[in-house]
């Protein structure tokens, strides 16, 4: 295969990629609006703290650098987040205090965006109301 169809699907897995990102940090909000979403988003949050966790590389990253390499494009160091997002704004790269902070932004995010729909759902847990009916 030529170097440039591998170069390709290392494109078209940065951008699916991405893409995971943006779901794992806007999911909550997205499932909001979609329920039918909700397992997916469970499903990216449970595989990337399951890798967090065990501290392996990313499955993503890990299938980008070879099809890279494959198309002859030198694979860079670290992960993708560090390399894509960090490097650009943070040249110093991804120290382990940024990543736990990358870390709470995602599930503040999520949380808010879950309590949300935990507020929809079950309106009276959310807001109490005195008797006849007047909000506290």
């Amino acid at each position: 295969m030529p170097g440039a169809v591998w170069q390709g699907a290392a494109t078209v897995v940065a951008v699916a990629h991405l893409a995971v990102v943006l779901f794992l940090l806007c999911g909550g909000f997205v499932v909001r609006r979609r329920r039918a979403l909700l397992w997916a988003h469970v499903a990216v949050v449970t595989a990337v703290v399951t890798v967090a966790a065990l501290r392996a590389p990313c499955p993503l990253t890990v299938l980008e650098l070879w099809l890279r390499e494959l198309g002859g494009v030198d694979a860079y160091r670290g992960g993708f987040i560090e390399h894509y997002l960090v490097e650009p704004v943070y040249p110093a790269g991804l120290t382990p205090p940024v990543q736990v902070l990358l870390h709470v932004a995602a599930i503040a995010t999520n949380l808010v965006a879950y309590l949300r729909i935990a507020g929809h759902r079950y309106p009276g847990a959310s807001a109490p109301t005195m008797p006849g009916g007047v909000d506290a």
